[in-house]
């Protein structure tokens, strides 16, 4: 009796090969789904909801945030907790050669969001003076818990405020980090603060991933997106555009004053947050990590524009990847860019603001064509947002 290796081949395709292909397809789909489950639960956890302590205004120390003072219809509606020791991030202007052209470059204007907090600065100062506001009056007995790798900012700028505003708090690193100074230090005050628990990559990929799923699913948890992404944190940097817009619109005025009395344009005072010589900047640069400062800089634009506070000129924002992997797939990132900022102008307008999407809309038209890539320099480095 002969060996028919046609048909062998056949009985192979149906009985090995096609089942095998069929369970690594569900198994992927399967595990898609439960990555898009949790994904959305963590973004839906901390919701917007009104406060209890602040009406806006930190009564201490005057401090205010600029979305309330553009629209006072939102102080008694968005739970707010001021994180920033100072009214304004100030503008600095800074002016350099160029590396590669060895050209003078001037002009350059920085919003020093370092300066907001001496207990960590930078922008996550924003995007937590709304979220971690918000989460406090949802609290219920539960831990807030902020995921992400063990060098990431978020993580331990939300355990220095959850610390200082009585908010039990959790770290939850779930990757291993890029090798730099930056990583190496935020990770030792990760482990330095309270909430520090054991990196979960060595546990293994299944014992990881249900460690993961069941403190996201549990209800003795209230879950931060990685990096603050949601509506909660882009509003702080909604706040820090019509910021910026009012330190534009007073140093032109001081400027005008300036010149109707004979003088030129005088240089700002130290610290008072107010630009030198103002301009709207016709490009933006940030990194680009988990999309929050992102999407809340475009919703900020938009709401600038449809309030007629600024930005009626053309302006591009790029962002600079620092999740390098995350350049193989700039259409999701486009994608989380414009959903989460198109989210934030629907809650603002749901809770009674203007309606700024049209103005997302055109915005994004000319912006979103791409994202930044990597210098030989840049090779290697990465961050967590």
């Amino acid at each position: 009796m002969g060996f028919n290796v046609m048909a062998a081949a056949r009985a192979a395709c149906k009985w090995v090969i096609l089942p095998a292909v069929v369970a690594g397809v569900g198994a992927s789909v399967a595990g898609s789904v439960g990555a898009c489950v949790l994904i959305r639960r963590m973004y839906k956890a901390i919701r917007v909801v009104p406060g209890s302590s602040h009406n806006g205004t930190d009564a201490s120390t005057g401090v205010d945030n600029a979305l309330f003072r553009a629209l006072p219809v939102l102080r008694s509606k968005i739970a707010w907790l001021p994180l920033a020791s100072i009214a304004a991030s100030p503008v600095d202007i800074l002016s350099y050669v160029d590396p590669e052209t060895e050209l003078p470059v001037t002009g350059v204007q920085l919003k020093r969001e370092d300066l907001l907090s001496p207990r960590y600065g930078g922008n996550k100062v924003r995007t937590l003076e709304f979220q971690l506001a918000c989460a406090k009056e949802q609290m219920a007995g539960r831990t807030l818990v902020a995921l992400g790798g063990p060098g990431s900012n978020q993580i331990v700028a939300t355990g220095v405020f959850a610390s200082l505003n009585g908010v039990p708090f959790r770290a939850l690193p779930i990757a291993p980090e890029a090798g730099s100074v930056d990583n190496a230090l935020n990770l030792m005050s990760m482990v330095s603060l309270p909430g520090w628990h054991s990196p979960t990559w060595v546990l293994g990929a299944l014992e990881q991933l249900a460690t993961v799923t069941r403190v996201v699913m549990s209800p003795k948890y209230l879950m931060q997106m990685p990096g603050g992404n949601n509506v909660t944190g882009t509003l702080g940097h909604v706040g820090a555009v019509l910021e910026l817009c009012e330190q534009l619109a007073a140093g032109k005025s001081a400027a005008e004053a300036a010149v109707d009395g004979g003088a030129g344009a005088p240089a700002a005072a130290a610290g008072t947050g107010q630009c030198a010589s103002p301009r709207q900047p016709e490009h933006i640069f940030l990194a680009l990590g988990s999309n929050c400062t992102v999407s809340g800089l475009l919703a900020g634009i938009a709401l600038a524009r449809k309030l007629g506070l600024g930005f009626a000129a053309p302006v591009t924002v790029h962002g600079v990847p620092i999740h390098h992997d995350a350049e193989r797939w700039p259409s999701m990132l486009r994608w989380a860019v414009r959903k989460v900022a198109t989210d934030t102008l629907r809650t603002i307008a749901e809770l009674g603001g203007p309606d700024a999407r049209p103005q997302l809309h055109a915005l994004l038209q000319g912006n979103g064509k791409g994202t930044g890539k990597r210098t030989g320099a840049g090779r290697g480095k990465g961050k967590s947002g």
